[in-house]
Parts: structure tokens; sequence; C-alpha cells
């Protein structure tokens, strides 16, 4: 019995269908080729500027937030002078329930604000009582940095604004580097202030708003 051979035609049919799927080989190749010539440069522009962009974001999306948090505050200041002026309450009555509202105040899971006045004095600081009347001039931080005189300096001259320095989560010993957002509330002079932690080192706006 003599062996089976394909026809010449089946032959030619077969021939056309391995040269249609090595076109299509080729044509994936080149496709996955293609995409990597695109994606690669975008790699390489990541840590360039795709990293630094977004960081940039992060950065405004933070001081946005300190602003907001701060001129919210502000409101309770301005509310309790406008009832000094309007003989509701004498300076010290309302210093102090504005003193005390701002104590309980928390947003974030927590996080607070402060009060320190011209003189360093700390009027206000819910995690900080013993030191509540205290002149904080000789306060440093980790790094050396006298920073509630920097805190004043900066009220003084400017009104409001940022500073950063290094502080220590409440309960917690190791310092972060911190940034903070102070406007001065002029009838009173009292400073009022909240910041950020930036952590992760390499990573500065992976932040904590407190």
């Amino acid at each position: 019995m003599r062996g089976w051979a394909p026809a010449r035609g089946q032959s030619a049919l077969g021939l056309e269908v391995m040269a249609l799927a090595l076109r299509r080989r080729s044509l994936l190749t080149k496709l996955y080729l293609a995409m990597g010539a695109v994606a690669l440069p975008l790699l390489l522009l990541q840590p360039l500027y795709v990293l630094p962009t977004v960081r940039a974001q992060l950065s405004e999306d933070r001081a946005r937030a300190l602003r907001q948090v701060v001129e919210a505050a502000y409101g309770v200041l301005v509310l309790y002078e406008a009832r000094v002026r309007a003989g509701e309450l004498t300076t010290e009555q309302a210093q102090a329930e504005a003193a005390r509202l701002l104590q309980q105040l928390r947003y974030d899971g927590g996080e607070y604000l402060w009060v320190n006045d011209l003189s360093t004095r700390l009027v206000m600081h819910p995690h900080l009582p013993t030191m509540l009347g205290k002149e904080l001039t000789s306060y440093r931080d980790a790094s050396g940095k006298a920073v509630f005189v920097d805190i004043v300096a900066l009220a003084r001259t400017q009104g409001e604004g940022f500073i950063s320095y290094l502080a220590t989560r409440p309960g917690e010993q190791k310092p972060l580097p911190k940034q903070s957002y102070v406007k001065l509330f002029p009838p009173w002079g009292w400073v009022l202030g909240t910041g950020v932690y930036l952590e992760l080192a390499g990573a500065s706006d992976v932040l904590n708003i407190a």
C-alpha cells in the first residue's frame, strides 16, 4: 500500500497558513517593540518628572489643608472678639472660652491646634498641659532650632505663613520633620497654628496632618 501524500492544493494551503501565522507573529513582535519604545521613556521619566509632579501636588494639597484648618479655627477667635466688642464678655472671659473651645477641636481622626502669644508663652496645647503659661524662648527642637522664637518672628513680620522643624508625636519619642502653618490674631496677640508630620525618608510628602 502506497504512503499517503498531501495533494498539491493542500500543500499550498498549508504553506499559506504558515506564512500568515509568521506574518501575524511579525506584526505582534513589532507591536510589542513599539509599546516598549513608548513605555521605556515613561519609566525613565518617572523619577525625573512624574514623582516630582506628584510630590508637588501633595505639597499644594497639604498647604491648602493646613490653611483651611487654621482659618476655621481663626473664625472662633473672631467670633469671641466680636462678643468682647459687643460688651457680652470681657477680654479675659473671651480668651478663656476661646482657648477651651480650641483645645477640644479635633480633625482628621484626633489632630489638634495650639496657641502661643507673641512672647512665646504657650496659651493652649492639648498635649502639653504642664507647659501652659510658660515662655518657650529657650525651647529647641532636636536640631537645635528655636521653634517658638521663629514662629513669633514669622507672625510679627508676615502675619501668617509656614514653618518647618522637628517634633515628636504625642506619646512617641522619635522626632520627625514637621511643617506647620501659623497665623497671628492681632487683637489678642495670639498665634494660632497646626502642622503636618513629613514621614518616610525619601518620601517627604507621605504625610499625616497633626
